[in-house]
């Protein structure tokens, strides 16, 4: 059986009640030689066979597309620092300036490909048909996996200005220039910094 990644552990509780739904009966009523064993078996192998096929798809969504937008974003420079070369302060600000609001919207766009991600996780899941005996996920449980993907984007981020802001320290330090003076000048006045989800 594939392996439920312990975020989802909650969405899909369900869907393995569901299966245990189906081999009540084989632990309540029915013996080997029963005459609708067969019909049962089928039923339960059935069951077994769609669990493993949605676990499978969350665990590539999660994998192919919201951690691989993650470590990206994460990896991230919003600068951009070659060796080789030599800039006026002026020359390599105005430079960076260029290179920042590229990679940002770059950023923007991975934010809201991991959005649209976990909104396809959920509806997988919600699709997902159970037994009329067996509750479907809360809203509750949809909102923790919001939240927790949430989080996770806004410490990719923080990573990523982290690092660019300790290479820029780096080689502006090794420039001779004003640092201060140089972030403030790359950081764009319409993108002010912001918390995590849950802050004010």
């Amino acid at each position: 059986t594939a392996k439920v990644i312990p975020v989802t552990a909650d969405l899909l509780s369900p869907a393995v009640q569901d299966v245990e739904y189906k081999l009540r009966p084989g632990m309540v009523t029915l013996t080997w030689t029963s005459m609708n064993i067969q019909a049962y078996r089928e039923h339960v192998h059935e069951g077994l066979r769609r669990l493993e096929e949605l676990v499978l798809s969350v665990n590539d969504v999660i994998e192919s597309r919201i951690e691989a937008s993650l470590k990206t974003v994460a990896s991230t420079l919003l600068v951009e620092l070659p060796e080789d070369r030599a800039f006026s302060l002026d020359a390599f600000v105005a430079a960076q300036q260029t290179v920042t609001a590229e990679r940002a919207e770059a950023l923007q766009g991975k934010n809201l490909e991991v959005e649209a991600a976990v909104e396809d996780l959920v509806a997988l899941i919600a699709g997902y048909g159970l037994d009329p005996h067996v509750k479907s996920p809360t809203e509750e449980d949809v909102e923790r996996l919001r939240t927790h993907y949430a989080h996770y984007m806004y410490a990719a981020l923080l990573n990523c200005v982290k690092s660019s802001l300790n290479a820029l320290k780096k080689r502006v330090a090794s420039m001779g220039g004003p640092l201060d003076s140089t972030v403030a000048s790359l950081l764009p006045a319409s993108a002010p910094l912001v918390g995590p989800p849950g802050t004010a």
